[in-house]
């Protein structure tokens, strides 16, 4: 005897809630007031640079450039704030400036473009070298630079 095999039918019930389940996305990230501040902090000569080594950022965010956290997206009050941020060039976390900071912790921290999940430091009060090495700098809570850092204390 032959036992007929029909396909699974999917009712519309599923069918809508894998439709909903795909149009969802992340939640959370920088508004586009603290986008325009970091690139307006990020420019010179009236172009949006890359804050790391300074080359021109053109093209699309996360494809050719993008926001990099500092401290690492966490959840806390104040991730996605200007001081937090920093515009790089690269957009993902292995290609080009981006790819550096997140392929090097190390030279990251102590250049201050990372900050460890597991410190207590406040971006604010954590230095960093801008535009390839030229400037150490703080930056400020409205999204600009502090030129002369106080000196770093030893650990």
């Amino acid at each position: 005897m032959l036992i007929r095999k029909t396909p699974l039918r999917r009712t519309p019930w599923v069918r809508r809630n894998r439709i909903q389940a795909s149009r969802r996305r992340r939640a959370g990230g920088p508004t586009k007031t603290v986008v325009t501040v970091v690139l307006a902090r990020s420019c010179r000569d009236g172009r949006p640079c890359c804050e790391v080594c300074g080359q021109p950022l053109s093209g699309e965010r996360g494809y050719d450039w993008s926001l990099h956290h500092r401290r690492g997206r966490d959840g806390s009050a104040g991730e996605h704030d200007a001081a937090n941020l920093l515009a790089v060039c690269g957009g993902s976390n292995v290609d080009r400036c981006h790819g550096r900071i997140h392929a090097g912790r190390p030279a990251a921290e102590s250049n201050g473009w990372s900050i460890s999940r597991n410190s207590a430091a406040d971006p604010l009060t954590v230095a960093l070298v801008v535009d390839n090495g030229k400037r150490r700098v703080l930056f400020t809570a409205d999204g600009g630079y502090l030129e002369q850092p106080p000196p770093m204390l030893p650990a």
